[in-house]
């Protein structure tokens, strides 16, 4: 099997978003498995919307910067879809 080779950016880009999505999973269940304050909860359950919200849109702004606008409309409905 011949696999591509990644590009630095994409190494680079990879972990980070990695660190995000684990570190919004482990927030979640520490809040739900744990007894803590309801104004912990609120924090992290705000944090975890607001980080992945901005993640999405940068990844969505880095594709359509790299890719154009509509070969990224057309990869985005595809994933959406099915």
């Amino acid at each position: 099997m011949n696999h591509p080779k990644y590009t630095c950016a994409q190494i680079a880009l990879h972990w980070p978003s990695a660190l995000i999505i684990l570190g919004s999973l482990s927030a979640v269940f520490y809040a739900a498995l744990f007894n803590i304050s309801a104004d912990v909860k609120l924090t992290i359950t705000t944090l975890n919307i607001s980080m992945t919200t901005l993640l999405i849109l940068f990844f969505y702004g880095a594709c359509m910067f790299v890719t154009g606008q509509g070969e990224c409309k057309s990869m985005v409905s595809e994933h959406a879809i099915g």
